[in-house]
């Protein structure tokens, strides 16, 4: 059972995400994270390796970088050992679950969901 503090900090991640991808869809018209669903994996989404060194990239940065790279429907976005699991349509259009760096922000690779 999840503690009260994990669900306040999952409340926050995902207010923020909500609030970031906003934000960087009025700013780029490319990505709108609003409806991604951030999974909740114990660990909080840090800012973006331009924060300080050490850093991850932020749930709006990493998908971004992402659509950047083909993938459009972004649904999904979970952070897993330092790293973001993403689901999402490859440029062929099938659904597919994208492995990404969390340091780097690049994609290690994907397999078809």
């Amino acid at each position: 059972m999840m503690n009260f503090g994990k669900v306040i900090a999952f409340a926050l991640i995902a207010g923020a995400v909500a609030v970031g991808g906003t934000a960087l869809a009025q700013q780029t018209g490319k990505v709108n994270v609003t409806g991604i669903r951030l999974a909740a994996s114990g660990e909080s989404d840090g800012n973006g390796p331009e924060a300080g060194k050490g850093e991850r990239f932020s749930v709006p940065q990493v998908a971004q970088r992402v659509s950047e790279q083909g993938y459009t429907d972004i649904t999904e976005v979970e952070l897993e050992d330092g790293n973001y699991e993403i689901k999402a349509r490859d440029k062929e259009g099938r659904w597919v679950e994208i492995y990404v760096d969390g340091r780097t922000g690049k994609v290690m690779h994907s397999e078809v969901d």
